[in-house]
């Protein structure tokens, strides 16, 4: 509008500068027709650039607004994807391209680093054990194709389901231990008693040896088929509440004067707990009994074994550690399955038992165990809700 205006100001001067013109000639049309189109064609050109002016601001303003609804999806994405309790990942030419929160707390920054350097894997699904602060973690990845080099791979924690899945095969074996035990329980005791009695009324007419060894095998076999019928079903549990050290050191004195403790240094730091926990105490005892008995058997003479509790986080714990021998690595994991053991004349049913017990009360019970060093057991039990 304004070009127009300036445009006609300008003509008009100049028509009215060269008067040698006649208005009314067809050179003076001429010009009054160009003046006119070029007028009409700057208001044209105007209108036209207005709109053009008009739809790109629209067009920024929708861009504008795009832009921020994009980066507010993405704000929420990568909110949602630190939410998770995954590791995520995505990867460029095997370059770590973005790593979520979840998995900058547990492994560190990574980003630019190579993937393959830090995961040793190549397949689509795979499993690795992961050391970190002196603790393993299993854990289960995937990784997806996005194209052009890039994956994203997603890797989950399996520690504590792997550790689930084997109580419950763990728990398996021994309701198979219980139906295999019920049904041999019967015709095992029978044909014992049967010669132990036989034994017996041979050593009352002439006396041997060899009766006290077949009586001892006797008792041995009928100990072994009770115990396998112990450990076959659960512990029927008569809890009371009860102080606990009252038990402890009851079962620490007696077992201070067992041949089996010997010269072992026997050392105890039991804190004065000031309330009761919720237990069995028959139970309590054969746990106990067992883990320091198991500890002796790892050890020598001038060894030491001890026993020590504290409280944390709304559990009472026991500790009980030895200075023996120690588990190897690979065979910590399945010290609590039924019928595994490392002795030689064990039966593999002592810490089964141990571990049922322990879980009957709520409680849960880990070992740590360095070969040539000794083996630490750690039982928590809950605290009674004040």
């Amino acid at each position: 509008f304004l070009d127009s205006t300036a445009y006609l100001a300008v003509g008009l001067v100049k028509l009215m500068d060269d008067w040698s013109v006649d208005p009314t000639s067809d050179f003076a049309l001429v010009i009054y027709t160009q003046l006119l189109f070029r007028i009409f064609g700057l208001l044209l050109i105007g209108v036209l650039s207005f709109s053009l002016a008009s739809r790109q601001a629209e067009t920024q303003r929708a861009l504008l607004a795009q832009v921020q609804k994009t980066e507010m999806i993405t704000q929420k994405h990568e909110s949602l994807m630190d939410q998770l309790h995954l590791f995520v990942f995505t990867t460029e030419n095997d370059i770590i391209v973005f790593q979520n929160a979840t998995a900058t707390r547990f492994f560190g920054d990574l980003v630019n680093s190579h993937f393959s350097a830090s995961f040793p894997v190549n397949k689509k699904r795979w499993i690795l054990e992961w050391t970190k602060e002196e603790e393993s973690y299993m854990l289960e990845g995937r990784s997806d194709d996005l194209g052009n080099g890039q994956y994203v791979l997603i890797i989950e924690d399996v520690t504590r389901s792997m550790e689930i899945e084997a109580l419950a095969i763990r728990k398996d074996r021994l309701s198979a231990v219980g139906r295999l035990a019920a049904s041999l329980a019967h015709e095992i005791r029978n044909p014992l008693a049967s010669l132990s009695g036989a034994v017996q009324l041979l050593s009352e007419t002439k006396e041997n040896r060899l009766h006290n060894i077949i009586l001892r095998e006797v008792k041995r076999l009928n100990d072994l088929v009770e115990e396998f019928l112990h450990s076959s079903k659960p512990p029927q549990l008569q809890r009371i509440y009860i102080e606990p050290n009252s038990i402890l050191l009851e079962v620490l004195d007696t077992f201070g004067h067992d041949p089996r403790c010997g010269k072992r240094d026997l050392q105890r730091d039991v804190i004065d707990l000031g309330m009761v926990l919720y237990l069995d105490p028959k139970h309590f005892r054969q746990v106990l009994w067992n883990l320091l008995v198991n500890a002796a058997q790892a050890t020598v003479e001038g060894d030491s074994i001890s026993v020590a509790t504290s409280v944390r986080n709304g559990f009472w714990e026991l500790s009980v550690a030895d200075t023996g021998s120690g588990i190897p690595a690979k065979m910590v994991k399945n010290i609590f399955d039924p019928f595994y053991t490392t002795r030689s004349g064990g039966t593999g049913l002592g810490l089964a038992n141990v571990e049922r017990i322990v879980h009957a009360h709520g409680g849960e019970i880990t070992v740590d165990s360095i070969e040539g060093e000794g083996t630490s057991f750690l039982l928590s039990f809950p605290l009674p809700k004040q």
